[in-house]
């Protein structure tokens, strides 16, 4: 069954923490706006933590689905480069209707590659406490 779009007010992680699948952790901060729906629109993404400090400046394109999910890919920039890609996946619980976990997952690559094609330069996936991703909100 295909995921239906659904309408998209914004979505929102303030401050959070993300405990990483290898037992590391992050802190993310994640703002889209809803006038960000537009390719080139703006986004406000930082991640931040061991061997990670990257800005995401610039959405190229956001899906949402019926099951709780955004996924999403952009460009930004670490202190030393600029113009990288990077795909986001973020699941709220809430807007599913289940009280587990917020899972997200961040894959950012180098510069010139083709995320379908070329492996990420970072990888990041784990959870975050029920109700830290607002989809919709």
């Amino acid at each position: 069954m295909a995921s239906a779009r659904r309408p998209f007010g914004s979505l929102l992680i303030e401050d959070g923490e993300i405990a990483l699948d290898d037992g590391g952790r992050v802190d993310v901060r994640l703002r889209i706006p809803p006038d960000s729906r537009v390719a080139g629109g703006p986004i406000e993404l930082r991640v931040v933590g061991p061997g990670v400090d990257f800005t995401g400046t610039v959405i190229d394109w956001l899906v949402t689905t019926n099951r709780g999910w955004a996924h999403f890919r952009g460009r930004g920039r670490t202190a030393d480069t600029d113009g990288l890609e990077f795909r986001c996946d973020l699941r709220s619980a809430r807007a599913a209707g289940e009280s587990g976990p917020d899972l997200v997952s961040v894959r950012v690559y180098p510069a010139g590659a083709d995320p379908v094609h070329d492996g990420p330069m970072v990888r990041l996936s784990g959870s975050l406490p029920a109700g830290t991703v607002r989809l919709g909100a």
